[in-house]
């Protein structure tokens, strides 16, 4: 199987950050995904702001910025630019954030968007859903699954 591309809306990485318990089982194969290389995992810039917005009224500025810091190191960022706005607005999307999160996914060329709100998305050009959702997606396609077990 070739490396699958996720782009990752904010509540789901909202859920992995403050450890929600929102889909652990999904949210723990994602991580599996990505250890094993087999899912590049993608956020749009635009998300970051929101995440520190809502994680700095929970633990303060500092340390929000110190999370969201890490992500660095495990999400690949997609730039929005003036042109990604335009074209979101003339979409009228109901919503323009999950509007914007679909541009985003069709800039990096990602195979999926890893929601909650897959409502949101219905107009998205790529499939969208849940983690769990992702691996029956990935495996679907792929004959792959991934055991969460024996994980601690």
């Amino acid at each position: 199987m070739s490396m699958m591309r996720a782009l990752l809306d904010t509540n789901i990485v909202y859920d992995l950050l403050c450890q929600r318990p929102y889909d652990q089982d999904g949210l723990m194969q994602l991580k599996v995904m990505q250890t094993f290389g087999d899912v590049e995992l993608w956020i749009s810039a635009k998300s970051y702001t929101d995440l520190f917005y809502v994680i700095r009224k929970e633990i303060g500025s500092s340390a929000a910025q110190d999370i969201l810091s890490n992500t660095l190191s495990w999400l690949h960022v997609c730039s929005i630019d003036g042109e990604d706005i335009s074209s979101a607005l003339e979409a009228k999307w109901q919503d323009l954030e999950n509007c914007l999160v679909s541009r985003c996914a069709d800039k990096v060329g990602a195979n999926y968007i890893i929601t909650r709100d897959a409502r949101g998305f219905r107009n998205a050009k790529v499939p969208c859903g849940t983690a769990s959702e992702f691996a029956a997606y990935v495996f679907d396609l792929s004959g792959i699954r991934y055991s969460t077990e024996n994980l601690i």
